[in-house]
This record gives structure tokens, C-alpha cells and sequence, in this order.
């Protein structure tokens, strides 16, 4: 979620009962990352998962009764895509949908703002004992990441006319684009 966006499927509740009234459980968590920049435009927010086999989103098998799940087929990231959304300088909260379990790996945030400029953070682990735990999602649980201001890196590579300007520039023997996009 985002002041323009919303992922479909994101408040996922599963119960079972053979009379009624059904209880229902939350199935998910949710992580908050809250940017802060008067000046700052955010198009894109997307939240990757560090872990190679550790799906955020896809397809489940759930067993209603039990909350289980498994994976059917699933990927690694999250991503809102969104109009352009003013940080202000009381900032602006991004919420991302996860479903409960442990990401032992823990998650990378990537933002984008309007020229194309992106900025990671890391969240690695929430637990005060040790860094090397992970991250573990309950469902109904508010997971918030630290506030941070919006630093934009270089340039992200993001379609194919980004690679015709960076090799228009190498042609012309110019190292102009170092400066946009390195």
C-alpha cells in the first residue's frame, strides 16, 4: 500500500467451521517503511526477498483449518508501482503484505523516485539478541522498519533506452553517463 496503490490479495484471512459463526485469522503480516524528503517524488517501491527460495508472493495451497501453507508457485518480491508520491517532510509510509512465516535472510527495500533514482535499505534481522536470526512475519502483526531520509543513488537501467544512451555516449567517446548511472 502506498497513498496511490494497494497490492489485490494483500489482507488475506483463512478460517474454517462447520457451523457458524467461522473464525477467521490473519494469514498475513505487514512491514511499514516510512521515507522522509520534502523534495523527493517516489514512482516505485518494491521489497525483495534475500533469500533465493523465499517467496513474498504467488500462488499458495492453504489448509484452512490449520493456517499452513505451501508454495506453488512463488517469487521474491513485492513491487508498487504508483504515481508520483510526495515524501513531504513529515514523510510518506509504504506498507508491503508478507505471508506469516520466517525469512531467514530478511529483505531488501528498493525506492525509485521520478528521474529514475533509486535507494536500497536492508532489514536484516528483529530480534534483540542477535543479527543472524532473520525476520519472522506473524499474520496481524505491524512490522515497522526505522524512518529514513530519501538518498537517491545513480540511475537504474530500467529499459531499453536507457541502454541506447549509455552506448550513444560510449560511441561519442563521453563518460557523461558514469555520472548518471554508476
Amino acid at each position: 500500500y502506498s497513498a496511490t496503490s494497494f497490492g489485490k490479495g494483500a489482507a488475506v484471512l483463512y478460517g474454517y467451521g462447520e457451523e457458524q459463526p467461522v473464525s477467521l485469522h490473519n494469514l498475513c503480516g505487514a512491514v511499514r517503511v516510512t521515507l522522509n524528503d520534502p523534495e523527493a517524488k517516489i514512482t516505485k517501491a518494491v521489497l525483495l526477498s534475500n533469500g533465493s527460495d523465499e517467496a513474498v508472493a504467488g500462488t499458495f495451497r492453504l489448509d484452512t483449518r490449520t493456517g499452513e501453507y505451501t508454495v506453488v508457485s512463488g517469487i521474491g518480491s513485492i513491487s508498487l508501482d504508483m504515481e508520483e508520491v510526495v515524501l513531504g517532510a513529515e514523510g510518506q509510509s509504504f506498507y508491503f503484505t508478507l505471508p506469516n512465516g520466517k525469512y531467514p535472510h530478511g529483505f531488501t527495500f528498493r525506492f525509485y523516485d521520478e528521474a529514475g533514482g533509486a535507494m536500497e535499505c536492508r532489514w536484516l534481522d528483529n530480534s534483540k539478541e542477535s543479527e543472524q536470526e532473520g525476520i519472522t512475519v506473524a499474520g496481524g502483526k505491524l512490522y515497522e522498519f526505522k524512518p529514513v531520509g530519501f538518498k537517491a543513488g545513480g540511475l537504474t537501467i530500467l529499459a531499453e533506452s536507457d541502454w541506447i544512451y549509455i552506448a550513444e555516449q560510449i560511441k561519442a567517446g563521453s563518460d557523461a553517463w558514469k555520472k548518471l548511472y554508476l
